[in-house]
């Protein structure tokens, strides 16, 4: 019982924290990102391990400029 709260505690963070990434991730279509998201929510912990090992990809980054001048 005392794992509990633990549990959901880390439950939440990597549903959170996929969500996150994939809504970020701008190389992925709308419906993969739909098909993901459904299956993070759903599948509670094994849903963000699998987008972690199998559809996590590397985010495209902003074309910022860091020149010093």
């Amino acid at each position: 019982m005392m794992f509990v709260i633990p549990l959901t505690i880390l439950q939440v963070s990597l549903i959170l924290l996929c969500l996150v990434s994939l809504v970020n991730n701008k190389g992925k279509s709308r419906g993969n990102k739909i098909v993901w998201s459904v299956i993070i929510v759903c599948i509670s912990l094994i849903g963000p391990m699998l987008y972690y090992f199998l559809g996590w990809e590397k985010m495209e980054t902003s074309n910022i400029s860091t020149k010093s001048d």
